[in-house]
């Protein structure tokens, strides 16, 4: 079962009480029963093995039978390791929510939707309803694949707002057939604790765009033959960042 997030207000003594999407997520989709066990984030990040002991109709009260110590049990990705950070361009339909769930679930930090010159005209118009509903994809995904931090998608930024702000040890710009090829680059920089990477739209970066990057200290990538779509070149380059991090 996933871990579930809880505020510290919803915890007195040792009940915790669950409510909200939650709570219909536990009861309607899970079934859960009294005497059944979940597993609770709290703010402080612990992680705590709860019992359920009543389910209302409206809320779950749980009682905690045990804590972890704190970021000493968490998973690798989630110690003081690779900061990392996706700048995503915003995509068509429901490629970006599938962006979103994979990246969470493959462990990045953050997320940030940008803004290019060859993004879709106006996308960004809803931007507080887009940013609620990513939001909810990560949380979820967060919960399912066990991570222990919810990870945010940010506002979206311009282009050059995101190149121009980025401070990360390492900045790649995802350019297919052209630059470094990624592995000689990972290779290279192994001591950097902090990665941003930067995909474009499905027309790709234009060649300005790429040009300003690169005056910025981006470092155009190539990573392969084939020219990928863009929501497979996110998934792609984030497993082989996240991969080289790892061993």
């Amino acid at each position: 079962m996933p871990h579930f997030f809880i505020n510290r207000s919803d915890i007195s003594g040792d009940i915790c009480v669950i409510g909200g999407d939650d709570f219909h997520h536990l009861t309607r989709v899970r079934r859960v029963k009294v005497g059944q066990k979940i597993s609770l984030i709290g703010e402080d990040k612990k992680k705590m093995s709860c019992e359920i002991i009543e389910v209302g109709r409206e809320q779950i009260r749980a009682k905690i039978l045990s804590a972890d110590a704190g970021p000493d049990t968490f998973p690798a990705d989630e110690k003081a390791g690779l900061d990392f950070t996706v700048y995503m361009s915003l995509l068509k339909g429901k490629k970006f929510d599938v962006v979103v769930q994979k990246l969470v679930e493959l462990g990045v930090s953050r997320i940030i939707p940008i803004v290019t010159e060859r993004s879709i005209p106006g996308y960004e118009e809803k931007e507080k309803n887009r940013l609620e509903r990513w939001n909810r994809i990560a949380l979820e995904a967060a919960k399912q694949s066990l991570r222990t931090t919810v990870i945010p998608v940010e506002h979206i930024v311009s282009f050059r707002d995101a190149a121009d702000q980025d401070a990360s040890d390492m900045k790649i710009i995802a350019n297919p057939g052209k630059g470094q090829s990624i592995r000689s680059y990972l290779e290279e920089h192994r001591g950097g604790t902090s990665i941003s990477l930067m995909i474009g739209p499905e027309g790709g970066f234009s060649p300005a765009e790429t040009e300003s990057a690169e005056s910025r200290n981006w470092q155009s990538l190539q990573f392969g033959f084939t020219q990928l779509r863009a929501e497979t070149a996110a998934l792609v380059l984030a497993s082989i960042i996240i991969y080289e991090w790892s061993i």
